[in-house]
């Protein structure tokens, strides 16, 4: 009878030991997770800080999606109801904005007129957020520069531009014309200063414009040019990001940038660079003033920029 009782005895300490154990082992695991969670928390918080803080990002966001005055007024001014508290800003702000500010089609097509009445309130905003405004290089010499697409006459502003800083001392090795198969466009068959027939993509027009340049003379001998390309996909022409990921492919030396392009279109075309490209490079994008005060092509840039800030957080 004793024997038996120190055996049940036995087997019961058994059992308990075992009970801890496992009980240990689920304690484990649920630390485990919890830390997990927490650490994945606080990877979307950084990645959250970390694109917040990248290019226009961080003029038009605090570092916790908190949207600035000025962006605030000019979707209030333009309708957007009041934000709710308990939902995401940004997302609130991105989902009025491609509802209501993005163009017709392509640039080059006719526009509606709908916030022009609002130009007077509108424009000194966007003004204050850095969108319409010129920017210039904070540094004398950089790895490489980078001319981004366009349509004929913007090229034309960005080459001359890029002329000028040439002249003032700005300093580069290579060359790079971020361009496409994109065909011509009538605007740019038609223009005051035409092309030849046979140019008959925005790539070979790049080429062609650079070539006819009289100011870029001296730049020419000193640079090594590099022509990416970008290729149609179904009938629907190359973006930014596109071009910048062949860039990319093209396995570019690391080093410090200047990019041309010319406002409005300076902030979308920098925090695309800014989001994607490794961190052996860095970019500085630079271009003249807006030349336009079509609210539609303005408020179309903030809300492709939007956007595009939405689409790097959610990834």
């Amino acid at each position: 009878m004793i024997l038996k009782f120190k055996t049940l005895s036995l087997i019961c300490r058994k059992r308990v030991v075992n009970l801890r154990v496992e009980l240990h082992k689920y304690l484990l695991i649920l630390v485990i997770l919890s830390f997990g969670m927490l650490d994945a928390s606080a990877a979307h918080k950084s990645c959250s800080t970390h694109v917040f803080s990248l290019g226009a990002a961080k003029l038009m966001f605090d570092e916790h999606g908190h949207p600035c005055p000025e962006l605030l007024q000019i979707c209030y001014l333009t309708g957007m109801p009041p934000l709710d508290p308990h939902q995401h800003a940004l997302q609130q702000i991105n989902t009025w904005a491609q509802e209501n500010f993005l163009r017709y089609h392509e640039r080059w097509d006719t526009q509606t007129r709908r916030f022009d009445a609002l130009a007077p309130q509108l424009l000194p905003l966007l003004d204050q957020l850095g969108l319409t405004q010129a920017y210039f290089p904070s540094c004398k010499q950089y790895r490489g520069a980078i001319v981004l697409g366009a349509t004929l006459a913007r090229v034309r502003l960005r080459l001359e531009y890029l002329a000028e800083l040439w002249q003032q001392g700005i300093r580069f090795d290579d060359l790079y014309f971020l361009s496409s198969q994109r065909p011509l466009v009538k605007e740019e068959v038609l223009a005051d200063d035409p092309l030849p027939p046979q140019i008959l993509t925005e790539s070979q027009m790049m080429c062609y414009v650079w070539e006819h340049l009289m100011a870029a003379d001296m730049m020419k001998k000193s640079l090594h040019v590099h022509l990416i390309c970008s290729a149609m996909k179904n009938m629907v022409r190359p973006n930014s990001i596109d071009t910048i990921q062949d860039w990319l492919c093209s396995s570019p030396p690391p080093g410090h940038y200047l990019v041309i392009s010319n406002a409005p279109h300076i902030y979308r075309q920098d925090f695309a660079f800014q989001a994607r490209i490794p961190e052996i490079y860095s970019i500085e994008t630079v271009g003249p003033k807006t030349q336009t005060e079509n609210m539609v092509l303005l408020l179309d840039e903030l809300a492709r920029l939007i956007f595009d800030l939405c689409t790097c957080l959610n990834k």
